[in-house]
């Protein structure tokens, strides 16, 4: 479990020394809603499960 955390906390400060930051506005499926409809640029989760991708591909 601690190795996973590093590698997430590597990971972010990656992202936000590259970008404007990290924001998270609700849900992982609002989220990947979002870069759909382009209010976001980018979507990122660690570990997303099967059950919450799958319905957003059809929005994609």
């Amino acid at each position: 479990m601690k190795i996973i955390l590093i590698k997430i906390c590597k990971l972010l400060k990656n992202i936000n020394l590259n970008s404007h930051g990290v924001r998270r506005l609700g849900a992982a499926s609002l989220d990947m809603c979002h870069v759909a409809k382009g209010i976001v640029e980018g979507f990122w989760e660690y570990n997303l499960q099967p059950g919450i991708q799958q319905p957003v591909n059809i929005i994609f």
